[in-house]
């Protein structure tokens, strides 16, 4: 079961952001809070919490621990949707002890929160004037763009000119708009945008499958092709028919 909003308030949580009054960042400072951020994310941060703080008593803390609240309006439950750990005051000493990576992200039920909750995420960063790099559990996230652009070259843009995009998609503008908006990360939007405006505004058409791909870069590499193109198809599709 999910902690309640009585709960919450009596451990005075320090809240960072706030949507229409309810609390969505707050920073987790005490143990009881952990054991709280714990009960409301289903993930283990109020163990990697008790162990940080145990192992740097009497130093600054190497970390900054965060949850994103989400209030049930009815039931006055809250999940924490996301946790964050970042780099506090403690993260450059040398004899600090660190119970997780630098930085550090997990959704609820330690679900993947990358590309969905990206806003979220940079919603605290800005909060708290904290560079958050994309990342799952400690694992950074990168960025696919340049291995696509680099396939996309050794391929040759002209075999693309029957493009990968449905006929109907609304065309060079509605790409840029969609590449902003997606949970992209910012790399790959920007190389979405860049390879739209090469093709002009008809985008890259009805046939986006490569055909000749395994003849120029042979199997391994056009099915590594073919994999980039559709997971940038499926993120597209994902934000332009939400509920198919």
């Amino acid at each position: 079961m999910l902690p309640r909003m009585q709960e919450f308030q009596r451990l005075n949580f320090a809240i960072l952001t706030e949507s229409h009054g309810d609390p969505r960042w707050v920073e987790i400072t005490t143990p009881e809070q952990a054991e709280f951020a714990h009960r409301a994310s289903k993930t283990p941060v109020h163990v990697q919490f008790a162990a940080e703080r145990a192992d740097n008593a009497g130093r600054p803390a190497p970390h900054r621990w965060f949850m994103y609240a989400v209030v049930d309006p009815i039931e006055g439950a809250i999940q924490g949707n996301i946790i964050v750990v970042a780099p506090g005051p403690g993260a450059r000493l040398r004899q600090a002890v660190c119970q997780v990576a630098p930085t550090y992200t997990v959704g609820f039920a330690g679900a993947n929160p990358y590309p969905d909750s990206r806003d979220e995420i940079d919603e605290l960063a800005r909060a708290v004037g904290i560079r958050i790099e994309p990342n799952f559990a400690g694992a950074r996230i990168e960025s696919k763009a340049p291995r696509l652009h680099e396939l996309l070259n050794l391929y040759g843009a002209s075999k693309f000119k029957e493009g990968w995009l449905p006929e109907s998609f609304g065309g060079l503008g509605e790409v840029a708009a969609l590449a902003r908006t997606s949970g992209l990360l910012d790399e790959d939007a920007d190389f979405l945008v860049a390879e739209m405006t090469s093709y002009g505004d008809t985008a890259f058409g009805a046939e986006w499958k490569p055909r000749e791909a395994d003849e120029v870069l042979g199997k391994e590499r056009a099915g590594e092709l073919r994999g980039l193109l559709d997971w940038l198809e499926a993120t597209l599709d994902a934000k332009m028919y939400p509920n198919s």
